[in-house]
């Protein structure tokens, strides 16, 4: 997917707005699957989220195929389906199912991480991800997507309103052919010769949708591909338009059985750009780096309250009458001595105020809240639990908080590598967790709050908490700490020393530990946001990392 080339303005512009509306969309998509997930462990109604997220991915395929961003649309038409069996209630919601629907939003982050970045694409992400949603398509009963059906640019069913693609389905199935009628329109004469078009068209079959095509050679003409589904030979949609400059043809069937999806799947793939050669070792379905991505949103775009605009036009207009004041000033150029120093000193005294309230309220317009980036943990939370084989239940309240949107996503990173050590190091095994008589599932809270010119973030899990002397002995070891110099420390400055680059307690290297990183960055990237952080913890109850920092940029120190 390349949205732009990049060699204008206006492409650059197009290609902002792209990523800053797929990211929010995808960001929803997140937190819809958390409310499913949740919903379905509790036996709960789950239709209207599995609407939700129909709706999101149907939003995402809609704007990719506008900026044809066509692997998007690939797995966003493929996921259209899964979700589509699932409101028809086809198939249970598994948790093969859910991890499959959660995979999805890593594959979507690194189709923008790609595009934001000008990276290679990740191709054989996309197709092991597909290949994942073949094996659970395969299943008795199984509708074919209309991308398997239809020899149609998968761009065309990317724009396609829900209900134009409901209706296109639903031809289909009742084994109506599709035509494509292709016309030249006067702009001047638009609307009574595309109604007289429709009113030719309109007893021969459905009129499915009329787009806009690149048919039209100036710029007083626009082209249009109008569909129609009908039972009509093709003789007779040519003599209803036969003094019409039209250009009709079918759009043909594929061949092929309509119960094997996962043929289907690999041949939709391939259309979408140059993909491994058949026969070569197909990737691993799961998309799962052994270094955990970024959180960083791919887009830098803030969505503004109209009415804080309106306050930053009316301190730009006051503003403008402070610089017309001056220019009065300068024209009349009457006041002289004591008289034009006091004018002067009342004009600066304004211009002062007027543009210290422009400024807090460019810094206020830039504020969004922490569920941002609270939303985004809940997905680690998930992951890495699993993968853990732990059972923890992530609590967040203060989540409506505002800070600036760069240190936002500053903080996203810190906060995961904070949840990934809780969850690592401080949440018990399920066997621990009985014996020490605490509940199987383990809690990490996530509390936030404004002190101040101040936001404080609060990570504390309910775990086995640290051990001092072990965190002592495994400094020493590694030579972080001098032996004589760290008998003096208390505890506090003890625990700090997790924060120390190279230290880890552990002897083996995971994905997800080991390599004694992770809390030295975390605690690095704060104190570059003016931050600072500190650690509480008490053994058999539980770790708190507090994390205090500026809520705006203005507060922000340099490193």
């Amino acid at each position: 997917m390349k949205v732009t080339d990049g060699r204008d303005g206006l492409d650059e512009k197009a290609r902002d707005e792209f990523l800053a509306e797929a990211q929010e969309l995808v960001d929803g998509l997140g937190r819809d699957l958390l409310e499913l997930e949740k919903a379905v462990s509790v036996g709960g109604r789950s239709s209207d989220r599995i609407n939700d997220l129909f709706r999101g991915v149907h939003s995402l395929k809609g704007i990719a195929g506008i900026f044809g961003a066509v692997r998007m649309a690939a797995v966003s038409h493929e996921l259209e389906d899964l979700l589509d069996d699932l409101r028809l209630d086809r198939f249970a919601i598994t948790p093969e199912v859910i991890d499959t629907l959660f995979r999805s939003i890593a594959v979507y982050g690194l189709i923008l991480s790609s595009e934001q970045n000008g990276s290679p694409e990740p191709i054989a992400e996309v197709e092991a991800f597909v290949v994942s949603l073949g094996s659970i398509a395969r299943r008795p009963g199984a509708e074919p997507s209309l991308a398997a059906r239809l020899d149609i640019d998968p761009a065309i069913l990317g724009v396609l309103t829900e209900y134009e693609e409901h209706r296109l389905r639903t031809c289909v199935q009742a084994g109506l052919d599709l035509f494509r009628v292709s016309v030249t329109l006067a702009i001047t004469a638009l609307d009574t010769e595309l109604d007289d078009i429709k009113l030719r068209l309109s007893p021969l079959g459905e009129i499915i949708s009329y787009l806009p095509n690149e048919g039209a050679g100036d710029i007083d003409h626009i082209g249009l591909d109008i569909f129609l589904a009908t039972s009509t030979p093709k003789e007779d949609v040519d003599h209803v338009l036969a003094n019409i400059r039209a250009h009709i043809s079918i759009v043909e069937r594929r061949r092929q059985p309509v119960d094997d999806r996962e043929q289907s799947r690999s041949r939709d793939l391939s259309e979408y750009d140059t993909l491994p050669p058949p026969g070569d070792k197909a990737p691993v379905s799961r998309v799962a780096p052994s270094e955990p991505p970024s959180l960083r949103s791919a887009s830098q775009s803030v969505r503004v309250d109209i009415r804080k605009l309106e306050s930053l036009m009316n301190y730009v207009n006051e503003l403008a009458s402070v610089r017309g004041a001056l220019q009065r000033l300068a024209e009349e150029g009457d006041l002289k001595g004591p008289e034009l120093t006091l004018e002067l000193t009342k004009i600066r005294r304004l211009f002062d105020r007027q543009l210290a309230q422009l400024q807090s309220g460019i810094l206020e317009a830039r504020l969004v809240p922490l569920s941002h980036v609270f939303d985004k943990l809940g997905r680690i939370v998930r992951q890495v639990s699993q993968d853990h084989d732990k059972r923890v239940n992530l609590v967040v309240a203060g989540s409506e908080t505002e800070i600036d949107k760069v240190m936002a996503e500053e903080l996203s990173d810190p906060l995961m590598h904070m949840v990934r050590n809780s969850i690592d190091h401080g949440i018990e095994s399920r066997e621990e967790r009985n014996l020490a008589g605490k509940p199987q599932v383990g809690t990490i809270a996530l509390n936030a709050f404004q002190k101040a010119n101040f936001v404080v973030i609060e990570v504390q899990d309910d775990g086995r908490g640290i051990d001092p002397s072990h965190v002592l002995d495994s400094a020493i070891s590694k030579g972080l700490v001098d032996r004589q110099l760290a008998a003096k420390f208390d505890e506090n400055e003890i625990l700090r020393l997790v924060f120390r680059s190279g230290f880890t307690t552990r002897t083996t290297v995971s994905d997800w530990s080991g390599r004694g990183v992770g809390l030295d960055v975390a605690q690095t990237n704060i104190a570059s946001l003016g931050g600072l952080v500190d650690i509480r913890s008490e053994l058999g109850t539980g770790t708190k990392i507090t994390i205090t920092i500026p809520t705006n940029i203005a507060g922000r120190v340099a490193p």
